[in-house]
């Protein structure tokens, strides 16, 4: 079975060389794709970090913060245009044609949101532009949402309700609740099943190099809980992602193998992602 990976980082910062060498895994583009390789992952989905508009490239493994961030994008990977909230209120002119340009790029799949790093709500008229955009081109929002990694971050901005307004607003945009809310996942499944437009992924519910065994064992109660607000939000609705190198992907690929009903897993690992990128579907062959 074929495999998308639709939530991951590609980055050269620090905080990713560390939590890629706690998994026991290096943060470099070589390793990745031998790894996803190994895992059978057929496309992966990079998500822009959002930081303002320089025009320069920066250090990382791909540049997904420049003016062309699918330049030089190897398979498997695609990338969702990261957006700075700031930039575009500050210079809406100037960054919207710049993601209008990416919208043009063949191997940008979407675009990628921060509320609770940034500091604002996703309801904000200020991204009015870019939903038009996204309602244009087919190309989805994707959104973090729950849990900040930094203690600075605002989760009252990326709680999952908050989606419910942009989603009802905006009928014609597909949104993705990035972590499923987490903690939030009642939330979430309710957001998703109320709108048609809302779909989640299950990135980052874990982190570090560990047996997918002993982490049932120790978080039995909760994987349960989640996978019962799962069969709310529908199973046709939520999509595998890493959020490597928050992870291991050979753990959480096992982990989530084990979490996942059996009869779900074609769609979790694969079609419902298709549905959501439209862009891996034509470059793969295949119809969700």
């Amino acid at each position: 079975m074929p495999i998308i990976d639709a939530h991951l980082h590609l980055g050269r910062r620090p905080w990713f060389d560390q939590s890629a060498a706690a998994c026991g895994d290096v943060n470099t583009l070589e390793f990745v794709q031998s790894t996803l390789a190994r895992c059978g992952v057929a496309a992966a989905v990079a998500m822009g970090s959002g930081e303002p508009l320089t025009g320069s490239p920066s250090d990382c493994l791909m540049d997904l913060d420049g003016l062309y961030p699918d330049e030089g994008c190897p398979a498997p990977f695609w990338t969702c245009a990261g957006v700075s909230f700031e930039s575009l209120r500050d210079d809406t002119a100037r960054v919207m044609e710049h993601l209008q340009r990416c919208a043009r790029l063949p191997r940008v799949a979407g675009f990628k949101l921060y509320p609770g790093y940034q500091h604002f709500y996703v309801s904000d008229p200020v991204l009015e532009p870019l939903y038009d955009l996204a309602a244009d081109t087919g190309l989805p929002v994707v959104i973090h949402t729950g849990d900040t990694v930094s203690p600075r971050g605002k989760v009252k901005y990326s709680h999952p309700l908050t989606v419910d307004d942009a989603a009802a607003d905006h009928p014609k945009v597909r949104f993705v609740l990035a972590h499923m809310g987490y903690p939030w996942f009642a939330d979430a499944a309710e957001v998703v099943y109320k709108n048609e437009n809302v779909f989640a992924d299950l990135s980052g519910l874990a982190e570090g190099h560990f047996s997918p065994e002993t982490f049932l064992v120790a978080n039995g109660a909760l994987m349960d809980y989640l996978v019962m607000w799962l069969g709310t939000a529908g199973w046709d609705k939520v999509m595998y992602g890493t959020d490597w190198p928050l992870v291991r992907m050979e753990d959480y690929l096992e982990l989530m193998r084990l979490v996942v009903p059996t009869r779900w897993h074609d769609d979790f690992f694969y079609r419902n992602a298709l549905r959501v990128f439209p862009r891996l579907g034509a470059a793969l062959g295949q119809q969700p």
